[in-house]
């Protein structure tokens, strides 16, 4: 059996002056693996962006397209997802550049510090400052012990 590479760790850098962000060459081995030479990038749902490969994207369409028929509330969802999420190319020094609008939502500038975080078929982008105010917050909660049964099931 072939293990398919995933997106994992974490990574920073900075947005050049056009806004463009490098992604991290583990997470180009990933979308090259996948026959790919691009990257779809999702609307913030939180206060970061969300990359996928493109065969993630429509794999992640597909399931949002099935919990539309369920709900007016999931419709919305699938439709504002699928509806405003871009597909970026990657140039050859593997930089892509995110639509200004949806890059602003998340606080990514030109020259503002983003961080990349591989979430196995999945990358979130985060302006670096907000990441590590929310990285703070969870190794808080880790050390007070709200995850404490997550951990053990998942035998971490």
């Amino acid at each position: 059996m072939v293990l398919q590479p995933k997106f994992q760790g974490k990574s920073t850098h900075i947005a050049d002056d056009k806004a463009r962000i490098a992604l991290p060459s583990r997470f180009r081995d990933v979308v090259h693996a996948a026959g790919e030479n691009a990257v779809v990038v999702v609307p913030p749902l939180d206060e970061s962006l969300t990359g996928y490969t493109v065969a993630e994207f429509d794999a992640l369409s597909e399931r949002l397209s099935s919990l539309a028929e369920e709900s007016q509330e999931a419709s919305e969802l699938h439709e504002y997802v699928v509806g405003e999420s871009v597909t970026c190319g990657l140039d050859k020094q593997g930089r892509f550049l995110i639509p200004q609008e949806m890059r602003e939502e998340v606080g990514i500038v030109p020259g503002s510090s983003v961080t990349l975080v591989g979430v196995t078929t999945k990358f979130r982008i985060w302006n670096t400052e907000v990441y590590e105010a929310r990285r703070k917050g969870l190794r808080a909660d880790i050390k007070a012990g709200r995850f404490r049964d997550l951990i053990v099931r998942a035998r971490l």
